[in-house]
């Protein structure tokens, strides 16, 4: 759960550990971290 959405399981797992503050985390900062991530 979001701020404004959901967050399915297999991106929870992708977020980083140190990703703090998901329940008010919009969708979008979900996926700019997870962008983040992927290039990192």
């Amino acid at each position: 759960k979001l701020e404004d959405g959901n967050l399915c399981k297999d991106c929870a797992k992708q977020l980083s550990p140190w990703f703090s503050d998901r329940r008010r985390s919009t969708v979008e900062d979900i996926k700019r971290q997870l962008a983040y991530r992927e290039e990192n």
